[in-house]
């Protein structure tokens, strides 16, 4: 066996660990960040609106930068385009 594909078997299960904390990390942080928000959605809705819509463009821009941080090449991208 080569010594890449080996090294890349130990790492996989910490790198599926770490996405796993991250994404429950997250996803606390976020409900945290939005929780204090929740009665402008009464009052104010267009207030409320506008601060989740950027919370949940943050959330876009977190999550795409985990995939380039982990070397992703596009994969997915290209093959979207030959459907």
């Amino acid at each position: 066996m080569d010594v890449r594909k080996i090294a890349k078997t130990v790492r996989m299960p910490f790198q599926i660990l770490l996405s796993a904390i991250e994404v429950i990390f997250f996803f606390v942080a976020y409900m945290l960040a939005v929780f204090p928000f929740l009665p402008f959605r009464l009052l104010v809705p267009r207030f409320y609106w506008f601060v989740e819509g950027m919370l949940y463009r943050s959330i876009q821009a977190f999550i795409g930068y985990w995939g380039y941080t982990a070397g992703y090449k596009g994969k997915s991208a290209s093959l979207y385009r030959s459907l």
